[in-house]
């Protein structure tokens, strides 16, 4: 995986099913001998069946064994018919605008800029947090995004409201560029540039817009370089907000795209725009095509056409009558 130029992630992904599938092995010695593909599907199997793992969890380990089995031990495993996970879907709990401007208020930079960026573009944290000074289209007011979920690029709008604060993070970037840049110190580039460019890591277009306020050590590089501001001091900033307001538990990074995603179809349709052009912005903020998840959205947004009378209101509304 290594070699192929695989996400340090998804690395890490697979390593720990593997690691899970070689010890259930170890506990069923009655599948030893069987076939791969048996031995696979009675697995995912029981992962469903005493774990209650999820179709996303389930998908990753059906992957990273056929992986381990065509590319490591050369076989090519077919028909693998394991019970499939339900998938679970929920309406996702929204925050109110008032929860949101509290919350954001609360936070400290540069978690307070991030948090408004997740907010007002519809960003996942880590989309936030891998923006480089390159992305940051000023003139046409744009925010590109590189290496979205799905291997996905997106342009998004940057909120008008947003531009000076932007500005003023992207030239502390840049300070921070040059200082390291003077220290003979980079940044981390995917895989295929790092090889084609030898000195890219040292460019100041490939620079973080967060940068990390500390240097580390690439795990592959083994290089002394500046990595952007890791996802878990945000999930952490968010954490102590949310105890200190006592803000619902739900509170985290990735709520604000669940509310900037309702409270824009929320807008949009209070404005009367029609649902399909609700939809397509949506689409075009957030990155997906899933009409499963926009269609949670616009029903947590949808304005009632009508005032429902429930049967039990009739009912006691008359006796107290």
């Amino acid at each position: 995986m290594d070699l192929q130029g695989k996400a340090l992630d998804t690395v890490r992904a697979y390593r720990t099913a593997l690691n899970k599938f070689i010890s259930w092995l170890v506990s069923h010695p009655g599948l030893k001998k069987a076939p791969p593909a048996r031995r696979i599907e009675a697995y995912l199997t029981a992962r469903v069946q005493d774990d209650d793992i999820s179709p996303s969890t389930q998908n990753v380990e059906l992957n990273a064994l056929l992986y381990f089995h065509r590319e490591v031990l050369g076989v090519d495993v077919q028909g693998v018919n394991a019970l499939r996970a339900r998938p679970k879907l929920r309406i996702p709990p929204i925050l109110s605008p008032e929860q949101v401007r509290s919350l954001i208020s609360a936070l400290r930079a540069p978690h307070d800029l991030i948090s408004k960026i997740l907010y007002g573009t519809g960003m996942r944290v880590n989309e936030a947090l891998r923006l480089r000074l390159k992305d940051v289209d000023f003139p046409n007011g744009k925010l590109i995004i590189h290496q979205a979920k799905g291997d996905k690029e997106r342009v998004i709008p940057m909120p008008e409201v947003l531009k000076a604060d932007i500005r003023l993070q992207h030239q502390r970037a840049a300070n921070f560029w040059r200082a390291d840049h003077i220290a003979g110190y980079g940044v981390h580039l995917p895989r295929a540039l790092e090889k084609k460019y030898r000195t890219l890591h040292t460019s100041n277009d490939w620079y973080w817009l967060f940068p990390a306020p500390e240097l580390s050590v690439d795990p592959r590089s083994k290089r002394t370089q500046r990595h952007h501001v890791m996802d878990f001091t945000v999930q952490k900033a968010f954490l102590e907000v949310r105890r200190a307001l006592g803000l619902p538990e739900y509170t985290t990074p990735h709520s604000l795209r669940h509310a900037f995603a309702t409270h824009l179809a929320q807008s949009m349709l209070d404005q009367k725009f029609p649902r399909e052009m609700v939809e397509a912005k949506l689409i075009e903020f957030l990155g997906h095509a899933s009409r499963e998840t926009l269609k949670y959205y616009l029903h947590l947004a949808a304005p009632p056409e009508g005032i429902v009378v429930l049967p039990i209101e009739t009912i006691l509304s008359s006796q107290e009558k």
